[in-house]
């Protein structure tokens, strides 16, 4: 690998690391990491090695809304299908570029980054709307 893929190590190390997190006993904190680098230090590869893992929900982007969404074109039974929190739970969320986020209109990102920070911080997120109540 290292004669191959030289810059590939530090990359699958610190995506390795945050996997293994999923199997520690008892541990029901999520943990956020955030893979930064230089342009073609591989870090995209890193991330695709582990988007087929079963573990793992991957995607390009989302949107605060996506994370609980309310949506009154379906049942309250079918959100949990539709919806990203419960994708997410106990997994491996992966999103290989944050460009997409952080270039959202300002409201929106303001939006987002309260509810990943509700998210990340171990209590789960609930909200209500007039659509499907409390959710």
């Amino acid at each position: 690998m290292q004669e191959n893929l030289p810059n590939l190590w530090p990359a699958l190390e610190f995506s390795l690391s945050i996997k293994t997190i999923l199997n520690i006993k008892d541990c029901t904190l999520p943990f956020a990491g955030i893979l930064l680098g230089s342009p073609s230090s591989l870090k995209t590869v890193s991330i695709e090695l582990f988007r087929k893992w079963p573990q793992t929900h991957y995607t390009d982007n989302f949107s605060a809304k996506s994370f609980v969404s309310h949506s009154t074109a379906v049942t309250r039974e079918e959100l949990v299908e539709i919806d990203m929190l419960p994708k997410i739970k106990n997994k491996l969320f992966l999103m290989p570029e944050l460009v997409p986020t952080f270039a959202a209109k300002d409201d929106d990102l303001i939006q987002i980054l309260g509810i990943m920070t509700r998210i990340l911080d171990g209590h789960g997120y609930e909200n209500d709307t007039g659509a499907q109540g409390h959710l």
